[in-house]
């Protein structure tokens, strides 16, 4: 929380954002067991809301043995925009059906 607090505190103060030209990792860094496939999710016939595709997404790179420091990129990466956004993010990471 004291990061946030932190990031918060620069970005009022300057009027920028630090962390808009951070590179999140990609899905190619993710550790899965025995292959580096991307975890299968169905959105299909699900609640659409962002909160509830974050953490089915986030469900299933779990399930799929990713790192929690791939997890908490993929979430942050995903908070970075819009819902259009979120939805590419969540198919760089994921293989969406």
């Amino acid at each position: 929380m004291n990061e946030l607090a932190a990031h918060l505190k620069q970005w009022f103060a300057t009027g920028v954002d630090p962390l808009a030209n951070a590179v999140s990792p990609e899905p190619s860094t993710m550790a899965t067991p025995a292959t580096s496939k991307r975890p299968e999710l169905r959105l299909v016939g699900v609640d659409g809301n962002a909160f509830n595709v974050m953490g089915l997404a986030s469900q299933a790179l779990r399930k799929a043995g990713a790192s929690q420091e791939t997890i908490k990129a993929y979430q942050a990466a995903a908070m970075e925009g819009d819902y259009d956004h979120l939805l590419q993010v969540t198919m760089r990471y994921c293989d969406v059906n």
